[in-house]
């Protein structure tokens, strides 16, 4: 059962009686004053003004349709790309906004007006491009026409673990707390800040993009980035030898370490060798979204060579940060050093060894996967291709060195048609024009483009 704290108690959503009132909490003064507001205030009187906006079912109708479009692949919509939608009476989203805002400043005592509410939310929109608006649970089942529902804020700055309750508020301007780690069982709107975009309220390129369907079945979503979902490998009795291609083959989440206001998590694996080889990865799978099932996922990693050793460790994470950072491993006296990203939630680390049968299953405990290799004798996926002539740099279409592999034909003035980054494998003879995002030269992988970089003259690579 869903629950919900009242004066200091916890109780069932069917028993709820006592609200506490929204104007419970203004000053005995009653004379405006003007105050410095924080972020965290600013988007608890957004989350006020949008609770009471929400009695209206215009507004309902044009919140769900831009939340229902799932730019990220979750069910959420940037403040920005709202803001300016017709919401009737001549009003834009944001005017209108902007003047709940201003209701309910003047309903605590604060300073009111509606001019000063609307440039103070425009002000405080425009430094968090991250700011939206998403409906984490029970989307599907809102029926917008008649459902008024709770709006909540997640205050930034707060770390998940730390995060116990939110409040939330209703189109009348009652005040509720919400469990953060408990679902509820109805539909809650939260004002919050994306997790899926960067600091300047871009996609990040390792995120899926949503299916047309707008439905939130993986099947139905594509993944262009980043894990396809497609049949697992076939776990092949052959002895595992240097040059094969590792695969994170499938992966279960036993614990995302996310409250539910997040809506789905953003799962990625991390590896890396020994640090004095400086081999190291990550594979993004953003469309990994439920706990306790499991996901066929066949990601490519990277072709194992002998200079690398006989061990990696593989970390899977919960990506909550924006800027780069590391993560120190050690096992069996060698150290390992995984890249991830600043405020991230760790899932756990295991190493994977060379020794190990194909298909092996491995556990970080609140991580279960599947490794598999295969053997580099692919099949050309074109009417001819041509062997490998050397080893060079391959070019990679999604970060992490993962996704399609290619070779730029204009090295050393179309001198060779194919030189993969190991020397193995065998290339297309189709020229094509290619957007990547990272290369492998020397064994290293680098994230060189991550908006993407688009030339011509590029062949496929086959393994």
């Amino acid at each position: 059962m869903s629950k919900i704290r009242i004066a200091g108690q916890r109780l069932g959503v069917a028993v709820i009686a006592l609200l506490i009132a929204a104007g419970s909490s203004a000053a005995t003064d009653k004379t405006p004053r003007l105050e410095r507001r924080s972020p965290n205030t600013a988007m608890r009187e957004m989350a006020q003004g949008l609770a009471a906006l929400l009695g209206d079912a215009q507004v309902r109708r044009a919140v769900k349709e831009q939340v229902g479009k799932k730019f990220d692949g979750d069910f959420d919509v940037l403040y920005r790309d709202i803001a300016n939608d017709q919401v009737g009476s001549g009003q834009t989203f944001r005017q209108a906004l902007g003047s709940a805002v201003g209701q309910v400043r003047k309903s605590e005592g604060k300073l009111a007006g509606r001019g000063s509410a609307l440039g103070d939310l425009d002000a405080f929109a425009s430094s968090l491009p991250q700011l939206q608006i998403s409906i984490p649970v029970g989307f599907e089942d809102w029926n917008e026409v008649e459902h008024a529902p709770l709006v909540a804020f997640v205050p930034a700055g707060v770390e998940d673990e730390d995060l116990r309750e939110v409040e939330a508020f209703d189109a009348a301007g009652r005040r509720y707390l919400l469990d953060a780690w408990i679902e509820p069982d109805f539909l809650v709107v939260v004002v919050g800040l994306n997790e899926r975009t960067d600091r300047n309220g871009y996609l990040r390129p390792e995120i899926v993009r949503p299916a047309r369907s707008g439905r939130a079945d993986v099947a139905g979503e594509s993944t262009p980035f980043t894990s396809s979902f497609s049949l697992k490998i076939a776990c092949s009795t052959s002895a595992h030898s240097y040059g094969n291609q590792e695969f994170l083959n499938e992966i279960k989440i036993n614990n995302d370490h996310e409250p539910w206001t997040s809506g789905s998590p953003e799962i990625y694996a991390t590896y890396s060798f020994p640090d004095n080889q400086g081999i190291r990865g990550q594979f993004f799978m953003s469309n990994v979204d439920n706990e306790g099932q499991w996901y066929s996922i066949s990601g490519p990693l990277f072709y194992w060579q002998s200079y690398y050793g006989n061990t990696f460790a593989m970390g899977i994470m919960e990506q909550d940060g924006s800027d780069f950072g590391t993560l120190a491993f050690s096992f069996s006296g060698l150290s390992y050093t995984l890249n991830i990203h600043n405020g991230d939630d760790s899932l756990g680390t295991t190493v994977v060894s060379f020794l190990d049968p194909n298909c092996g299953s491995y556990s970080t405990g609140d991580a279960d996967f599947k490794m598999a290799y295969q053997g580099t004798s692919g099949t050309c996926g074109e009417a001819s291709c041509v062997a490998s002539q050397g080893t060079y740099i391959s070019h990679f279409t999604a970060s992490g060195c993962t996704g399609t592999e290619s070779y730029y034909l204009p090295y050393d003035g179309y001198g060779y048609s194919c030189r993969t980054w190991n020397g193995t494998g065998q290339c297309g003879t189709i020229h094509r024009t290619v957007t990547n995002r990272s290369y492998r030269y020397n064994g290293t992988c680098y994230d060189a483009w991550p908006s993407g970089n688009t030339l011509t003259d590029f062949v496929t690579i086959y393994r």
